[in-house]
């Protein structure tokens, strides 16, 4: 293999660009707590003014911006926006104490926080203590108005991808700190691509299955096994907004949703 055809085969593409140009009228995401229903073409365009108001907050390739929120199409959009902008997502446990929360943050240096509704007084008690911290941006999960639903209607959309290769950092996310302080993992687009396709392997995963997204959003379990393949290969994710066994037991059962694959 040339030394060209390696770096062309080392570049990160758009995945939602790629679905959104193939199958736009394709479902990507559906949010169970606000009966939200976004198809590939639409995904692509909340994606780009996603990243486009990460850009009005002055968000340049390399910052990190973290996300405190149950699980909500908004975190999906926003991590996909900081790709297309060459940003990492930091994905915050939403389980952890505000001293918990206030170290990660400092330590990453994140400059901007997506807050969820429910998180509103953990993100206030953590202000003064994170001056990295630029914007917090909060959100009610479920489509509402708030700051992020304002910011995408405001921004200019942003289509381009920034260039990136598989060595370039995707996610950074932090592990419990049983024996310290937490430890901050680097997560490269090239672990991401690598996963997805050994993913491919379980539950017998092919474009027209339909995943259930019933674990947290902010671990591995929930993001990198579950709702990134999905997206990956041009599947559909179904977003529950915290586990609730009545509600996965239903979301299972119904025809319209078709679930098929579950972690």
């Amino acid at each position: 293999m040339t030394q060209k055809a390696f770096s062309d085969f080392n570049q990160v593409i758009d995945w939602i660009d790629y679905h959104a140009a193939t199958k736009p009228d394709a479902r990507a995401m559906v949010d169970l707590a606000s009966q939200r229903v976004f198809t590939y073409g639409d995904m692509h365009e909340r994606v780009a003014r996603a990243a486009g108001m990460l850009k009005d907050h002055g968000v340049e390739p390399g910052d990190r911006v973290a996300v405190l929120c149950l699980n909500t199409t908004d975190v999906m959009e926003l991590i996909f926006a900081c790709w297309r902008v060459g940003a990492v997502c930091l994905a915050l446990n939403f389980r952890l104490t505000p001293p918990e929360l206030i170290y990660i943050l400092n330590d990453s240096e994140a400059s901007l926080v997506l807050v969820d509704e429910p998180f509103a007084g953990v993100a206030k008690a953590a202000v003064d203590a994170c001056p990295s911290v630029r914007h917090w941006v909060h959100t009610t999960g479920i489509g509402k108005d708030s700051d992020y639903e304002s910011g995408l209607a405001k921004a200019t959309p942003i289509y381009d991808f920034h260039p990136q290769t598989y060595s370039d950092q995707a996610l950074l996310m932090y592990s419990s700190g049983t024996t310290g302080h937490p430890k901050g993992v680097i997560i490269t687009h090239g672990m991401i691509e690598f996963t997805n396709a050994g993913a491919m392997r379980v539950g017998d995963a092919r474009p027209d299955r339909v995943s259930l997204n019933n674990m947290p959003l902010f671990h591995i379990g929930g993001l990198g096994v579950t709702a990134l393949p999905s997206l990956w290969i041009g599947g559909c994710c179904v977003i529950m907004r915290i586990f609730d066994v009545d509600a996965t037991m239903k979301a299972i059962d119904d025809p319209d949703l078709d679930i098929a694959v579950l972690f």
